[in-house]
């Protein structure tokens, strides 16, 4: 056997299947396209989640300036820059599809931890 056979054939025994002995889908490069999606869900769940408590807070900052112009033009921005965040979240997620797409790559997103 060649050391990269010899390689190949190790296994995680604690992961098997997707990320531990998935030798066929690391050799076709699948593999790695479901770490990618994996991980893009997961930075667009922590961004959206991240959003909604900026917008909660800034609701929260605009109901208590009582009528300071100041921590009303704060809490404006903030919305505005939190609507304008989840526009661009958005896009990269529209860009991630169209690339999915282009490439003809299947992805369902299984978590790689029991």
């Amino acid at each position: 056997m060649t050391k990269i056979k010899q390689l190949a054939a190790i296994t995680n025994p604690i992961l098997s299947g997707t990320a531990g002995n998935d030798e066929s889908g690391a050799q076709s490069g699948s593999l790695f396209f479901e770490i990618i999606g994996g991980v893009l869900q997961f930075m667009m769940l922590l961004g959206a989640l991240i959003a909604l408590i900026n917008l909660i807070q800034a609701g929260i900052e605009w109901i208590g300036s009582g009528g300071d112009s100041s921590k009303l033009e704060s809490a404006r921005g903030r919305i505005t820059n939190t609507v304008i965040g989840l526009i661009m979240l958005s896009a990269s997620f529209a860009l991630w599809v169209l690339v999915r797409d282009f490439l003809g790559i299947e992805l369902t997103f299984t978590p790689l931890f029991p």
